[in-house]
């Protein structure tokens, strides 16, 4: 049996931060890591081929079990990637967080076709995976609801305290193909602010 051939077919930066929690105060800490996509090739050609891509994406960490709540049809029915990252001290960081309950929402600003794609890691393999559903629209409101509900039953948990203001992270409404969609902004490493889609 042959090896199934890939093709590089993005090549930038994700920027995540991590929440540190075991200091006087919650910290967020901003880590980004080099890396590169492939793809499957079919037909003489990438199985998925970027539209208008950035070459920094955005991820948002969640626990993986919200993952296994969207509904296996949304994976089923999707497209899959693998993450190639640069050998880095960030590296470790993202490959510790995603083989220990977590999972990357990979958020792409301004991409025509592809909204989010959900990272996982696969210890076994030692590979980082990407799923782009084919329903993007469908998915990234099933999304929302999920965590909007994991938030709902925390704060039903736990007693509610003061939000903190974190940088320039406060909420705008946008109209998008006629419907309205929630934004918040997201300072970069490089100073530069990029708008990411709430989920």
């Amino acid at each position: 049996m042959s090896v199934t051939e890939r093709e590089v077919i993005w090549k930038g930066e994700v920027e995540w931060q991590e929440t540190v929690k075991d200091r006087p105060r919650e910290q967020k800490i901003a880590h980004t890591v080099s890396c590169t996509m492939s793809s499957n090739t079919e037909n003489g050609g990438a199985e998925v081929v970027p539209d208008n891509w950035p070459k920094k994406l955005i991820m948002q960490l969640i626990p993986k079990s919200l993952v296994q709540t969207l509904g296996g049809q949304y994976f089923m029915n999707s497209k899959s990637v693998l993450l190639h990252p640069s050998s880095s001290e960030s590296m470790e960081t993202l490959t510790n967080l995603l083989s220990n309950g977590f999972a990357g929402c990979v958020h792409f600003p301004g991409a025509g076709d592809v909204k989010v794609l959900i990272l996982l890691y696969s210890t076994g393999k030692e590979a980082y995976l990407g799923f782009i559903p084919t329903d993007q629209e469908s998915f990234v409101d099933r999304l929302r609801k999920v965590i909007q509900q994991q938030k709902k039953d925390q704060g039903q948990r736990q007693p509610e305290r003061p939000q903190r203001q974190v940088g320039d992270s406060k909420e705008q409404v946008f109209i998008e193909n006629g419907r309205e969609v929630r934004k918040i902004q997201v300072r970069m490493t490089s100073g530069e602010i990029c708008w990411v889609e709430c989920v």
